[in-house]
C-alpha cells in the first residue's frame, strides 16, 4: 500500500516517507483515537461489550482502579492474538506495536479524560 500524499509531505518516494514521519503519523493517530474512544466510553450512553467489561471489574472490585483494569484487560487480549499468531504461523510484528501502545494509553486515558469531563465540564462529582 502507497501513500503519495504522505510520501510528498515527508520527501519519500511514497511508499510512506521517512521513519519519524510514520512514527509522528502514529502517535498523532493514537492520540487523537485515545482521546475520542475516552470521550465516548465517559458519555454514560451505554458501552460495547468489549469496553464494557472493564468498567465491571473496576466497579466490582472497588479498590482496582478503571486504569489499570484496562491495562490488564487489554494486554489480555494483545496476549491472546500473540499466542493465535505464534500457533497460526502469521507474524504481527507490526501489528504489536500499535496493539501495545494502544494497551498501555487507553486505560490511563479513560480515568483521566473521565475527571475531566465529569469534573470540569459537567460538574459531576463521583
Amino acid at each position: 500500500m502507497t501513500f503519495p500524499l504522505l510520501g510528498q509531505i515527508c520527501g519519500g518516494n511514497g511508499d510512506g516517507g521517512i521513519l519519524w514521519a510514520k512514527i509522528a503519523v502514529f502517535v498523532l493517530a493514537l492520540f487523537f483515537f485515545v482521546i475520542a474512544a475516552s470521550l465516548y466510553m465517559n458519555a454514560d450512553m451505554g458501552l460495547s461489550p468489549y469496553d464494557g467489561l472493564a468498567f465491571i471489574i473496576s466497579h466490582r472490585l472497588k479498590k482496582i482502579p478503571i486504569a489499570v483494569s484496562r491495562i490488564a484487560y487489554d494486554l489480555s487480549a494483545v496476549l491472546i492474538g500473540i499466542l493465535f499468531s505464534i500457533g497460526s504461523g502469521i507474524s504481527i510484528r507490526t501489528a504489536l506495536i500499535g496493539s501495545v501502545a494502544m494497551s498501555l494509553t487507553l486505560g490511563p486515558a479513560i480515568q483521566i479524560v473521565g475527571k475531566f469531563v465529569n469534573g470540569k465540564l459537567l460538574r459531576i462529582q463521583k
